[in-house]
């Protein structure tokens, strides 16, 4: 049975990438992202990343099956998760559009940003 690490390495060659090219598709040092493929310990927002690198669901990745079920989610937050110390998130297209909108700000009108989203915050808690 094929091991998440399995999986990784498996489709990152389907893909034709190196470990460099993938490092750098998610922002990591290389030998970050070699100690990920070779320890199998993935977060979910990374798992979710590799998935769009490599065209694949990020079920595929996990568990190695097709269609991705309400339970193999759920195995996330399992006792002995793959994915330690990280929620499942998946964002909307409205909100990975945002985020990619907020990325692309230099320092100050990112910080801008946020005081106005902490601002909106504090009002709706009152």
């Amino acid at each position: 049975m094929d091991s998440v690490n399995d999986r990784i390495i498996k489709y990152r060659n389907i893909a034709d990438l190196n470990q460099t090219e993938v490092a750098e598709k998610l922002g990591i040092k290389c030998s970050t992202y070699s100690q990920l493929e070779r320890k199998g310990i993935v977060s979910a927002e990374r798992l979710f990343k590799l998935s769009e690198i490599f065209g694949v669901s990020p079920c595929m990745l996990f568990n190695g099956k097709e269609p991705c079920k309400n339970t193999d989610i759920n195995t996330l937050n399992s006792p002995e998760p793959v994915f330690p110390k990280t929620e499942v998130f998946v964002a909307t297209k409205k909100e990975q559009n945002i985020i990619k909108i907020i990325r692309e700000f230099d320092k100050a009108d990112y910080n801008r940003v946020m005081e106005l989203i902490q601002e909106i915050r504090a009002e709706k808690k009152k």
